[in-house]
């Protein structure tokens, strides 16, 4: 059994999230103790895509997670190692940043409608019969237009859910 008692940075957002996507996980892991990591993540991501009130805990614990590698590397920095570093560390916070932007737009341009049509893939009348959230982008264009040709990443995001 694995102890879910002791959790700090982005493993407490997860466990103080309303959905948590960690309890989730937990119990696939001992609901099927012998599946390997692949497997698992296939169910997870499954459950995941599927509720969109897990979303917002998911992005949050990796945005999280990246925000906590980039503050420790800038603490461990010393003043002299800045400066020989500075190209190598500001390459680095570009690919932090190409990261996160990747996340979220995998994320939700790559949801998937009941349907079982790539949100990118959906027309907006997909978008309106699958309601809830889905229901939101509906009203964005036309019932025959795709989503992915009319709709931004940001525009998305933006989305409330």
């Amino acid at each position: 059994m694995l102890n879910t008692t002791v959790r700090t940075g982005a493993a407490a957002v997860s466990r103080t999230a309303q959905k948590n996507p960690l309890e989730i996980l937990i119990q696939l892991v001992e609901g099927d103790p012998t599946a390997d990591a692949d497997r698992l993540f296939g169910k997870w991501q499954d459950i995941v895509r599927d509720d969109e009130d897990l979303l917002t805990p998911v992005l949050r614990h990796t945005f999280t997670n990246l925000l906590t590698c980039v503050d420790r590397d800038r603490r461990r920095a010393s003043p002299r190692a800045t400066t020989r570093a500075a190209p190598a560390a500001a390459q680095q916070e570009q690919q932090v940043e190409r990261i996160k932007a990747q996340v979220v737009s995998v994320i939700l341009m790559n949801l998937t409608l009941p349907s079982g049509k790539l949100l990118r893939d959906s027309k907006f009348k997909d978008c309106a019969k699958a309601g809830g959230w889905f229901a939101k982008i509906a009203k964005m264009g036309k019932p025959d237009q795709v989503v992915g040709r009319t709709v931004s990443e940001e525009t998305l995001r933006a989305i409330p859910f």
